[in-house]
């Protein structure tokens, strides 16, 4: 064991805990962009936190801005439970269900109109379309994806590319949204399809 004053190591660094959740993230959790120490966090407080190997530390690496106040810093606790109060009290995890399975209804007839609609996926209010030059190859179609942004953004919607080649439009609605403004955002965002691929809008049945 090494004792440094607040600092208490009871094992190496990654210790055999954190090594043996490492390996199954490794497996399980597709690669992205990031920086991160092979370390899984038990309890926190302040600049202090303790992993699953019982190893004391002091963290200098907090991520820009969400780490600034601290780990469990009273204030930032407080305000979490109260959105968790407000999300249980007017039903949001349902909510977001809600919106994807209706998001999901409106692009699955979009992948059916156009076959670059490669794949549509999403968990709850965070949904995606993703777009191919062709659905044979499923060669990214970066440029198609900038292009429906750009269109959205002309007519007053905000959405983001995303994905590894940046063919991918991707969205994560308010829970709170209006079910009027939903749609509208949604009608926006098929103008923009059609404008980006025939420019001739057609209304899907029932919709």
């Amino acid at each position: 064991m090494v004792l440094m004053g607040a600092i208490q190591l009871r094992t190496a660094i990654p210790g055999p805990a954190s090594k043996e959740l490492w390996r199954r993230r490794k497996e399980a959790v597709p690669a992205g962009i990031y920086n991160a120490a092979p370390v899984f966090i038990a309890h926190s407080e302040g600049a202090m936190v303790e992993d699953v190997d019982g190893n004391r530390m002091m963290v200098f690496a907090g991520g820009i801005g969400c780490l600034n106040a601290g780990h469990r810093a009273p204030r930032v606790l407080a305000a979490v439970h109260a959105v968790l109060e407000i999300a249980d009290e007017e039903k949001l995890p349902a909510c977001a269900d809600e919106l994807g399975e209706r998001f999901r209804s409106r692009a699955i007839y979009w992948q059916s109109r156009w076959p670059e609609i490669g794949d549509v996926r999403g968990l709850g209010a965070m949904q995606a379309i993703e777009l191919v030059r062709d659905p044979g190859s499923r060669e990214p179609a970066k440029a198609l994806a900038e292009e429906v942004a750009r269109l959205c953004h002309e007519r007053g919607l905000l959405v983001l590319t995303a994905g590894t080649y940046g063919n991918v439009i991707r969205l994560l609605v308010p829970l709170n949204i209006l079910r009027p403004q939903f749609e509208e955002g949604l009608d926006v965002l098929e103008a923009a399809l059609v404008a980006a691929f025939d420019q001739q809008p057609q209304s899907a049945p029932g919709v």
